[in-house]
């Protein structure tokens, strides 16, 4: 099948990368780019940091005033779209075009 021929080519493909003392793990390390300006760690507090709790009558963990709490369908299900449109239109209801400013 076409599914066994691809594993046969990948194990192929990994002997004999392993024969030429190559590996993909050492690779990715070689090529992989530093993602950061500092190298010096910070400790400090985050500014924003993201909670994500479950649908349940408490909460039952400690947040502060930097948290974000995140609950899935918390107000609906995911595919009701009620609370959002009825949002939606009492914001255009207020004629601003701008409410919100960053």
């Amino acid at each position: 099948s076409n599914i066994e021929k691809k594993k046969d080519r990948h194990h192929q493909h990994t002997q004999e990368q392993k024969a030429k003392g190559k590996s993909k793990h050492r690779n990715k390390q070689r090529n992989k780019k530093r993602n950061t300006e500092s190298f010096k760690p910070s400790f400090d507090a985050p500014s924003v940091r993201m909670v994500v709790g479950s649908r349940q009558p408490k909460f039952g963990r400690s947040f502060s005033v930097n948290d974000i709490v995140v609950v899935p369908n918390f107000f609906c299900d995911e595919d009701d779209l009620m609370v959002y449109n009825s949002l939606l239109k009492e914001l255009k209801q207020t004629g601003q075009e701008r409410l919100f400013t960053i």
